[in-house]
């Protein structure tokens, strides 16, 4: 369960940062 956690968040936590920093440079 904890590896499908993970595996679900990752990327989450990945693409909100992206957008974060996409719209902090915009």
């Amino acid at each position: 369960i904890a590896s499908s956690i993970v595996s679900f968040y990752l990327p989450l936590v990945v693409m909100v940062f992206v957008y974060s920093r996409v719209f902090q440079v915009a």
